[in-house]
């Protein structure tokens, strides 16, 4: 409601002056598909991205060809902490130096993670690919089908290693913290608040997850033609969104920002 009046705001004129408003700003800067696409965005937050109901059955089939090209996949399990490197562009790869995440280390670690900072819950929700995850509903109920349960298997390790690459960058984010706030009593309530905001942060910009917000206009596309397009596009989506902060960070002067972000995309690549 806030955004929308901003989006919707016209400043009052004189009877012979044009009104000025936000969305005409907006267009002048950007072309009409600026206010195109937040309208969209909109739509969808609110709930308005509805499947086609005479679509279920190919998008069902694209849903599952996507579940058997990665579920029980070693070279997507062996791939996942890849996404550590992208985070290298919002935090120093020396804080990501230290103690390794054991199997029993990482458990703690992941429900410390889910606490803190909640966006962890919704990567869990989504398994670690975009599209493949449970309801909001199923989830908080734990319903499970023969099917889910098959999922749960197929996916556990992808899964788990997804976890350790969170995990990992989480760590690193508690040292950078504790460097650069000293005055923060270590793995204090106002520290681990601090780190999982910090921790959110890098998250949003260099991750991928399953949401809304993460998705690009095109993902949340519900014709099926666009949804087969896009089926295995949410890491490249990421990779695009940090290039194009790169080039929009070069042009504006701040070419060491620049560089950091492609460092890391290399890295993570």
């Amino acid at each position: 409601e806030d955004f929308n009046r901003v989006f919707n705001y016209k400043t009052p004129t004189a009877d012979n002056m044009p009104t000025e408003s936000v969305k005409m700003y907006l267009q002048n800067a950007y072309g009409t598909q600026s206010t195109t696409y937040i309208k969209q965005l909109l739509t969808d937050l609110n709930g308005g991205a509805r499947n086609d109901p005479q679509a279920g059955i190919i998008n069902k089939a694209i849903g599952k060809f996507k579940k058997a090209s990665v579920f029980a996949s070693m070279s997507v399990v062996v791939q996942q902490p890849s996404a550590i490197g992208r985070a290298f562009a919002y935090v120093d790869p020396k804080y990501f130096v230290g103690a390794k995440v054991n199997k029993q280390k990482q458990a703690e670690t992941w429900n410390e993670v889910k606490k803190y900072a909640p966006i962890a819950i919704i990567k869990e929700m989504g398994y670690f690919d975009v599209g493949n995850g449970r309801s909001t509903v199923n989830y908080i109920k734990g319903d499970k089908t023969v099917m889910d349960r098959v999922d749960d298997v197929a996916s556990w390790l992808p899964a788990k290693a997804d976890e350790l690459t969170w995990c990992a960058i989480w760590e690193a984010v508690k040292r950078e913290t504790a460097d650069s706030n000293k005055a923060l009593k270590a793995d204090s309530e106002e520290f681990l608040k601090a780190v999982g905001e910090r921790f959110t942060e890098v998250i949003v910009n260099t991750q991928v997850y399953d949401s809304v917000l993460s998705r690009s206009g095109m993902m949340r596309s519900k014709d099926t033609g666009v949804k087969m397009a896009t089926a295995f596009m949410a890491e490249p989506t990421t990779t695009m969104n940090m290039e194009i902060d790169a080039h929009l960070r070069s042009k504006r002067g701040d070419k060491r920002g620049a560089r950091k972000i492609r460092g890391a995309i290399v890295a993570s690549i």
